[in-house]
């Protein structure tokens, strides 16, 4: 552990910090104490691209004792010692090093990915080290040695935080000794849970594609679990990152470059195409760029043949390239051949069961006719990863190479218009402010008829959980969910119909006492709407379940008077009359 650093000439803080670290061959903890006496809140600003593992205002305190304890105890054991459980401690191993330059980190990525690595890729240019942490191949986050990468600036600069925020956060940061993520949840800044995961992720995600520039200065990769979970474990899409940084960082003399002589070879799909169609998660047009990488066509000319969409042909070409999901031929396959010859052969391909065939037409026909969550199955409040997996279900069914023994016919055309209908509908999906406006058009048309007032995007969602969780009776988070519809929009009386039968059914106790809040609910929507009937049915089979039949077929007929097609009161007057009978 380094306790105190006396500065050579010419050197600064965050260089030497960087040479302690790259010497040894584990981590090495740093500890700052303030010398200048700054304060701190200045001091630990100052020491953020060291990335410090703790800092100290007095070094005359018994804080400095107590902070060097800690590190100690939670230090791992060098190499050959054994932790507390009596385990060996695990070594670190560099598994490669050499030389940055322009598509080296989309390689190394891939290579981490492929070895499924668990440790981090170490990228050293100048003064500045920036991390990328792996768990068995997939990334799962991002650190550096400077402050200009660390997730809190990126909030101010994204505009997430104000600068009084920022403040705050590095305030207790300094107080209390917290990482930036605790701090931020302790501030109030940013909720815990999925709202905190939700920026860890899109910072990761930013910063590991900018990392694609670095072109100048070394690589390291280092297998150590201790390493890799360093960094909160993000769920982060390997080969999608390639993609993405790739074609944000390089230019298009880079693909050209890096395909060579291959644009005048003839590229088709690989075997291994089909099993990474999940991991590569192509969108429509790409996938349809994709089919047609079937040996028949140069690759210079499908690229040119792209039009304006030339450089995404050719960054398309060199990832499946990478990824090891295309194959080169000199020479035209014949025109019996094609893709996956050495899994299909020559034999002809067999025609689809009767049923699966009729299945696929109606699941096309709903993808095609239906709105984007109709397209992907879920419902307008699903999250990031019910979105994500829907789509992975729906593309791989929808895909002609998971059908590549069979005769598709009519069925393949509309299969890749339905594949892209669902590639648009993720992309829409997963961007919240597209989301928002397409969900506000949808609701226009189909929710806006039956409400009385003015249409809320966000109470409608809520609306949509609470229907969901009712069919469910799941009583509380329909009440949850209606009362958060509710003070969204006030001034909507369906909102407090169904607030108001999710509060009697969650209740407890006698029905007299269960239908008090609701009766209050029901005046409400009754004021706001004067003519709507849905109030009345629901006072009626209030007042049914608490023992009062006149009052009940009283506010049934209400009902049926303000709406003679009511089924509900119909059924629910039926109901009234026959207990009376009965009685």
């Amino acid at each position: 552990m380094v306790v105190s650093l006396h500065l050579p000439p010419g050197e600064d803080g965050r260089h030497l910090a960087a040479r302690v670290r790259a010497a040894g061959g584990r981590p090495v903890p740093i500890l700052v104490y303030d010398r200048g006496h700054m304060g701190e809140t200045l001091g630990v600003q100052a020491i953020l691209d060291l990335g410090a593992n703790a800092y100290v205002a007095d070094p005359t305190s018994k804080e400095l004792l107590e902070r060097v304890a800690k590190l100690c105890a939670a230090r791992p054991a060098a190499t050959g010692e054994r932790d507390a459980a009596g385990a060996e401690a695990e070594p670190e191993q560099v598994v490669a090093q050499g030389e940055l330059a322009t598509g080296r980190v989309a390689e190394l990525v891939h290579a981490a990915w492929a070895r499924r690595l668990t440790g981090i890729l170490l990228l050293v240019e100048g003064a500045v080290e920036r991390r990328i942490h792996f768990l068995e191949g997939a990334p799962i986050g991002h650190s550096a040695s400077s402050r200009a990468y660390s997730l809190v600036r990126w909030l101010v600069d994204h505009a997430v935080i104000d600068d009084s925020q920022y403040q705050a956060v590095i305030d207790t940061m300094a107080r209390d000794g917290l990482s930036q993520a605790a701090a931020l949840v302790a501030t109030g800044v940013v909720d815990a849970g999925e709202p905190l995961y939700d920026l860890l992720r899109a910072h990761a995600r930013e910063a590991i594609r900018n990392a694609f520039q670095a072109r100048h200065g070394r690589w390291r990769m280092v297998e150590s679990r201790s390493r890799a979970l360093e960094v909160p474990a993000l769920e982060l899409p390997p080969l999608v990152l390639i993609r993405e940084g790739a074609r944000h960082a390089f230019p298009l003399r880079f693909f050209r470059e890096a395909l060579g002589t291959k644009l005048g070879d003839y590229p088709r799909r690989s075997a291994r195409f089909r099993p990474l169609v999940n991991e590569i998660r192509l969108d429509g047009p790409e996938m349809a760029f994709a089919l047609k990488l079937d040996g028949r066509v140069r690759a210079r000319d499908l690229a040119t043949g792209s039009g304006s969409r030339m450089r995404d042909a050719l960054i398309l070409l060199w990832f499946l390239d990478l990824v090891g999901a295309l194959e080169w031929s000199e020479d035209p396959v014949g025109a019996d051949e094609g893709p996956y010859r050495s899994i299909a052969g020559s034999r002809k391909k067999k025609a689809l069961p009767p049923e699966t065939a009729q299945s696929l037409r109606e699941e096309v026909g709903e993808a095609l006719r239906g709105s984007y969550f109709r397209a992907l199955g879920v419902e307008i409040d699903a999250g990031e990863e019910a979105v994500e997996s829907a789509y992975q279900e729906k593309a791989t069914r929808f895909h002609p190479d998971t059908w590549v023994e069979y005769e598709l016919g009519e069925l393949e055309p509309l299969m890749l218009q339905a594949l892209e209908k669902v590639s648009a509908a993720r992309r829409i999906l997963l961007h919240a402010e597209k989301r928002r406006a397409y969900l506000e058009h949808v609701l226009s048309r189909h929710a806006a008829s039956s409400r009385r007032s003015a249409l809320d995007v966000d109470a409608e969602v809520e609306v949509r959980r609470g229907e969901r969780a009712m069919k469910e009776k799941d009583w509380a988070t329909a009440v949850a969910a209606f009362t958060r519809a509710v003070s969204l929009n006030p001034r909507e009386p369906e909102y407090y119909c169904m607030l108001a039968f999710a509060t009697f059914e969650h209740g407890t106790g006698p029905a007299k006492e269960r239908a008090k809040q609701p009766r209050k609910l029901l005046k409400k929507a009754a004021a706001l709407a004067p003519d709507l009937d849905q109030p009345h049915v629901i006072l009626g089979i209030l007042e049914h379940a608490c023992g009062n039949p006149k009052a009940a077929r009283r506010h049934l007929l209400t009902a049926l008077r303000k709406n003679p097609d009511s089924i509900t009161a119909k059924a629910a007057l039926r109901r009234v009359n026959e207990v009376d009978e009965e009685s």
